[in-house]
């Protein structure tokens, strides 16, 4: 199991901690889902200095926990992101695994990791599905609820 910043989701408001700072939010910059048997959890924050080699870029952090919260093992195959920009603009962003690992989840298990999404424009949405397959090799898609990409902090 990879260890990312810990996911706090609720009704609004709601408190974003990410690398030690908490923040107070009141947008839906987190989102849970679950599928099949497969809860998956995400978060974002907008990262205010970095070291982005792209001027004109606007860097947003995700976390993403996935659970297996059902009663049969799964595992992760393949996954789908459709990012929108404040213009409207889509991105699909299709792969296998995530962050070069395939996590095979028996029940109880989970699985977390972190990466990011630039924007060129101060704020978006993302959402998506995971792909995962069972031991019988049947395949079904675990569903990420939109989440807003925005910088909350006020």
């Amino acid at each position: 199991m990879i260890h990312a910043p810990s996911i706090l989701c609720g009704s609004s408001p709601f408190y974003l901690r990410f690398h030690n700072v908490t923040v107070k939010n009141q947008r839906p910059v987190c989102s849970v889902e679950t599928s099949r048997g497969i809860r998956i959890t995400v978060q974002s924050q907008y990262v205010k200095s970095h070291d982005y080699p792209l001027p004109g870029k606007f860097l947003f952090v995700y976390d993403v926990l996935i659970e297996n919260v059902g009663d049969t093992f799964a595992q992760l195959d393949s996954r789908l992101w459709k990012i929108v920009n404040a213009h409207g603009e889509v991105e699909i962003i299709t792969g296998p695994g995530v962050v070069g690992k395939f996590p095979a989840l028996n029940p109880g298990q989970s699985f977390t990791y972190q990466s990011f999404c630039p924007l060129d424009t101060e704020w978006g949405t993302m959402e998506g599905h995971f792909v995962f397959q069972r031991e019988d090799q049947s395949t079904f898609k675990a569903a990420v609820k939109r989440f807003v990409l925005a910088d909350v902090s006020g």
